[in-house]
């Protein structure tokens, strides 16, 4: 897990925008990432975000921005199940090999 402060924000129109806070987080950080928010995050607003969000910031975000950097993929029967990180067009382009 990787705590960031006072950061730029990747955002699809490429707008200048900071997080107060952003945090990082994989598979393996899930645990600690909930500790850290049952301490530093309460009565902090969070959005959520993965890899493909689509997202407009008009200005800098006075909260914790958690960003899963979770890969993971996983099928059964007719459903794939991917992790947030996944961007669409790759996750498109690993179903039509399957």
């Amino acid at each position: 897990m990787e705590v960031s402060s006072n950061i730029s924000i990747r955002n699809t129109f490429h707008i200048p925008a900071k997080a107060r806070t952003l945090i990082t987080y994989g598979r393996e950080d899930v645990e600690e990432l909930v500790t850290y928010l049952q301490h530093e995050g309460r009565g902090q607003k969070m959005l959520h975000v993965g890899s493909g969000s689509n997202l407009l910031f008009m200005g800098d975000y006075e909260g914790i921005v958690l960003y899963s950097d979770i890969r993971e993929i996983s099928t059964c029967g007719e459903y794939v199940r991917a992790g947030a990180a996944w961007e669409m067009d790759d996750l498109i382009a690993w179903t039509l090999q399957i």
